[in-house]
């Protein structure tokens, strides 16, 4: 997955909070709508260790009735941080405090998925630039909350990315 890397710290000197937000390299495009009780699951590639409370992503059709989730896998397919299952009411990139709290991530191998218990959320896309894997109705899952493990899946070329952040 091609991905850029913006660095920003705070003002300086001690107590400044870095923010480091990965994204495609490419502007919000189309959306993909999540089937309900699936999975909607890409895999990227962080390049740097990053301590991270906070997770977003653009909703592009928002759903302000039925329970979604958002969040990152490792590549052992173990749950390290989600939003929790909630209405996503408002189209626009939105901010998550994680369910887990703040936490470091080495650089590796990572699975960004979302879930939904309805058909209407959707996320924001772009294909323009090749990802590692994507797949728009990987697992399952209940009540719109994304389940505490997967089992990865095999990676493959594709030509779809989704934009997030951790900050």
């Amino acid at each position: 997955m091609n991905m850029r890397v913006h660095g920003r710290g705070g003002a300086g000197g001690s107590g400044a909070t870095p923010i480091t937000h990965y994204t495609s390299p490419y502007e919000v495009g189309p959306h993909v709508v999540l089937t309900a009780n699936t999975l909607l699951l890409i895999a990227a590639v962080i390049p740097a260790s990053v301590t991270f409370a906070n997770i977003a992503f653009h909703v592009g059709i928002a759903d302000g009735v039925n329970n979604s989730d958002f969040g990152i896998y490792n590549a052992a397919g173990a749950l390290l941080a989600n939003a929790g299952a909630q209405a996503m009411g408002s189209a626009t990139f939105s901010s998550f405090a994680a369910v887990q709290g703040s936490q470091t991530i080495a650089a590796g191998l990572y699975f960004i998925a979302w879930t939904s218990a309805g058909s209407v959320l959707g996320v924001s896309y772009d294909t323009y630039c090749t990802g590692f894997y994507y797949n728009a109705s990987f697992g399952v899952s209940v009540g719109g909350a994304l389940p505490a493990s997967i089992t990865p899946p095999a990676l493959a070329l594709n030509g779809n990315n989704a934009s997030f952040a951790l900050s």
